[in-house]
């Protein structure tokens, strides 16, 4: 299920044609389906008046929309826009799936002056979420609205609107969205947000889908990513260390890590191996092919790690 909040504020984009400047954002409700989509929009100063005033607030039905509920936490005071209008709205979008990950938002995407920039499509176009638009088309200018799309009207393909910039929130956000297991396990399994997710899963059993990238990101794609990553680091005051890349760099950084000397890469294999060989009913259920030729190939230097030999590696004392 989809759980979007939208609000409206005037003159923030001009349109070509009419101008309906909307502002989106999104939060958690207390019960979510997996799949749900959070966005709510909202200052921190509006969200701690809401919380104070509303105490039990009541998600309403918007009427035509497919099950798209809808919180307004402020009316607008403006028109409302028509099919064919231009909006730019502003939001935060959260996955119930990952306990409320914030997959996207635009206050995270800046201009020359460092000014939110504001996601702007033409309603009607079909280029974003069914939800979305249901959610801002039934709006006025200058309002605040919180709302909850189902999956039915959230994303049904790739190529919908708004997209995560981030390859790898793009990545993070469709392959939990699209999720074959998910998706057999349908909309009946609920989870309670104040508890952690383990509580509610830990003892439900459930098959292993091996996740995989669709394509390799562009260069463009990689570069904007890669960026992203240096800015990241540098936040934390860490810098970026290159690897060689011969198929061992998994094992080359582990090794620098461990014994601060990227040359170990051949002893971390061999422990990772070890480790994969002695504890097998613990790797075996995620290894998408015969454990043997899995073990096999990751003996030969050069055989690239996967997220199996990086939990190896954890789990292995190097002592």
């Amino acid at each position: 299920m989809v759980t979007t909040a939208v609000a409206a504020v005037a003159g923030a984009v001009p349109p070509p044609r009419k101008a309906k400047a909307v502002t989106v954002a999104t939060t958690p409700p207390p019960t979510l389906t997996r799949r749900q989509l959070l966005a709510a929009v909202a200052t921190a100063s509006t969200l701690r008046t809401v919380a104070a005033s509303a105490a039990a607030p009541r998600f309403a039905e918007i009427p035509g929309s497919g099950v798209v509920k809808a919180l307004d936490l402020r009316e607008g005071s403006g028109e409302i826009p028509a099919v064919g209008d231009q909006v730019a709205i502003h939001y935060y979008g959260r996955l119930a799936a990952k306990q409320g990950w914030r997959f996207d938002s635009t206050y995270d995407h800046k201009d020359e002056t460092n000014d939110p920039m504001p996601f702007v499509f033409t309603l009607g176009s079909v280029k974003v979420i069914p939800g979305m638009e249901a959610a801002v088309k039934s709006m006025r200018v200058g309002g605040l609205r919180r709302v909850i799309i189902p999956p039915s009207q959230g994303y049904q393909n790739t190529s919908q609107e708004p997209i995560p910039p981030n390859f790898f929130d793009r990545q993070r956000l469709f392959t939990t969205i699209f999720n074959p297991t998910l998706l057999a396990n349908g909309e009946d399994s609920t989870l309670a947000y104040s508890q952690p997710i383990q509580d509610s899963t830990s003892n439900v059993p459930c098959e292993h889908t091996p996740r995989v990238n669709g394509k390799i990101p562009d260069f463009n794609n990689a570069t904007i990513d890669h960026e992203s990553l240096l800015e990241r680091l540098g936040t934390y005051g860490l810098a970026e260390y290159q690897i060689e890349g011969d198929g061992n760099c998994q094992f080359r950084a582990l090794a620098d890590q461990i014994f601060r000397n990227p040359d170990y890469h051949k002893h971390v294999r061999k422990a990772v191996v070890k480790q994969l060989k002695e504890f097998r009913k613990h790797y075996e259920g995620y290894v998408p092919m015969e454990y043997k030729v899995y073990l096999k190939k990751m003996k030969r230097s050069g055989e690239w790690g996967d997220h199996v030999t990086l939990q190896a590696a954890a789990d292995r004392s190097f002592g």
